[in-house]
């Protein structure tokens, strides 16, 4: 897991040197760090969106609530 304090905020070398990548293998799959918080972003929306979805699938109506 990355460790940083509450002072200093996570590199993208950090990120690196924790998922064991080279800066040439990050810029074969982003052309930038802003591209890759945009898929994290992306991805986590999505994640939240399903979870969410299965939730209100599996709540009843208000009306089957009070019955």
């Amino acid at each position: 897991m990355l460790q940083r304090s509450e002072s200093r905020q996570a590199t993208l070398n950090d990120v690196l040197t924790e998922a064991q990548l080279s800066t040439r293998a990050f810029y074969r799959q982003f052309s930038s760090t802003t591209e890759l918080l945009a898929v994290l972003r992306t991805n986590e929306l999505s994640a939240v969106n399903t979870r969410l979805e299965k939730a209100v699938a599996e709540a009843g109506t208000p009306r089957a609530e009070t019955e």
